[in-house]
C-alpha cells in the first residue's frame, strides 16, 4: 500500500482524489501546482513493485516522448520524488469504451454503427502512430501495445478517441522478457499467438482492435471469458460469428474487414492498423461519438 492521502503534493502535483488502486500502485486525480484549475492523472508505483514498475513507468514515459499524437494519451511528466515513482498523464474527460458498452447494454440498445466506426478509426490512427514510432536514430521501435481492450480506449467529451495505458507495451526501448507461464494482456482480446506465449508483432494489436470493434457493434464478446485452457482452445478453432447475425446495418466491407482482422493466423490478417482503417473506410463522425459519450456519462469513466 502507498502511504499517500488527499492533499499531499508529489513533485508539484496535489493529490485530489483516488480513482484506482491495484497491486502495482495507485492512480489519482491531481492538480498541477502551476495550473491549479487543471487536473491531471498521476500514477504512483507501489514500493514492492518498484522493480517492475520502474521499468514500465520509464518505458511508458519514453514512449510518450517518442509519440505525440492526438489519439494517444499524452505523458506530461515522470520521475521520482521522496522515493515515490510517479507518472503524470493528461486527463481524458470522458468515458472508457468499457463504460460505453455497459451503458448500451443497460439500455438494451446497440451502439450506432457510424459512431462505433468513428471511434475505432480514431484509435487506429493513434495505434498506427505508435507502430510507426522511431528512436533517435530513425530506427522503428517495434511497438506492440499488447493490452488493447475496451478498458484501455477512451472517448473525450469532444468525441476524440484515445489509446491509453502503454505500461505493458513492447518496444526496443525496453528489454523485458515475460516469465514463462505469465499471461500479459486482457483475456478475450489477446491474439492467439499472445495467448500461446509466442512473440507478437503489430498484427497482434490488429486482432485486438478487430475483437473490440466486434464488441462495439454487437455488445457481445468475440471470445467469451474463461479459463486459460478455454482461451488456448479458442486459438485453435475459428468460431467467428458474423456481426450481421446481430444487426443488419453493417456494410459488407465492414464485416469483411472485421473478419480478416481476427483471423487466427497473423499472416491472414491486415499487416497494420492503418490497413485495417483503410478497409473499414470509416470517416470521422464526431457528433455520433459525442452522443455516445453522453449516454455513457452516468457511468464511472475510466482514466489512464
Amino acid at each position: 500500500m502507498i502511504s499517500v492521502a488527499v492533499g499531499r503534493s508529489i513533485a508539484g502535483y496535489r493529490l485530489v482524489e483516488a480513482i484506482g488502486r491495484g497491486a502495482q500502485g495507485e492512480v489519482w486525480l491531481a492538480a498541477d501546482a502551476g495550473q491549479p484549475d487543471v487536473l491531471r492523472v498521476i500514477k504512483l508505483a507501489a514500493p514492492r513493485e518498484a522493480g517492475t514498475s520502474r521499468s514500465r513507468f520509464l518505458h511508458e514515459a519514453r514512449l510518450g516522448q517518442a509519440v505525440v499524437h492526438p489519439n494517444v494519451v499524452r505523458v506530461l511528466d515522470a520521475g521520482e520524488a521522496d522515493g515515490q515513482l510517479y507518472l503524470v498523464l493528461e486527463l481524458i474527460d470522458g468515458p472508457s469504451w468499457r463504460s460505453i458498452i455497459r451503458a448500451y447494454l443497460a439500455r438494451r440498445s446497440l451502439i450506432p454503427a457510424p459512431a462505433a466506426l468513428g471511434m475505432v478509426a480514431d484509435a487506429l490512427r493513434g495505434l498506427q502512430a505508435l507502430h510507426d514510432a522511431v528512436d533517435a536514430d530513425g530506427v522503428r521501435l517495434g511497438f506492440v501495445h499488447r493490452d488493447l481492450a475496451p478498458k484501455n480506449l477512451m472517448v473525450d467529451r469532444c468525441g476524440r478517441s484515445v489509446v491509453i495505458d502503454l505500461g505493458i507495451a513492447r518496444s526496443t526501448l525496453r528489454d523485458e522478457r515475460t516469465a514463462t507461464g505469465v499471461l500479459i494482456g486482457t483475456p478475450g482480446y489477446m491474439s492467439p499467438e499472445q495467448v500461446r506465449g509466442e512473440r507478437v508483432d503489430g498484427r497482434s494489436d490488429v486482432f485486438a482492435m478487430g475483437a473490440v470493434l466486434f464488441e462495439l457493434l454487437t455488445l457481445e464478446r468475440l471470445i467469451p471469458g474463461g479459463s486459460l485452457a478455454e482461451l488456448v482452445a479458442a486459438t485453435e478453432t475459428d468460431n467467428y460469428r458474423p456481426v450481421t447475425a446481430v444487426r443488419s446495418d453493417v456494410e459488407p466491407h465492414v464485416e469483411a474487414a472485421i473478419r480478416r482482422a481476427v483471423r487466427l493466423a497473423p499472416a491472414d490478417r491486415f499487416s497494420s492498423p492503418g490497413e485495417l482503417a483503410a478497409a473499414l473506410d470509416a470517416a470521422p463522425i464526431v457528433e455520433g461519438r459525442r452522443q455516445v459519450t453522453e449516454i455513457a456519462a452516468p457511468l464511472p469513466a475510466t482514466v489512464p
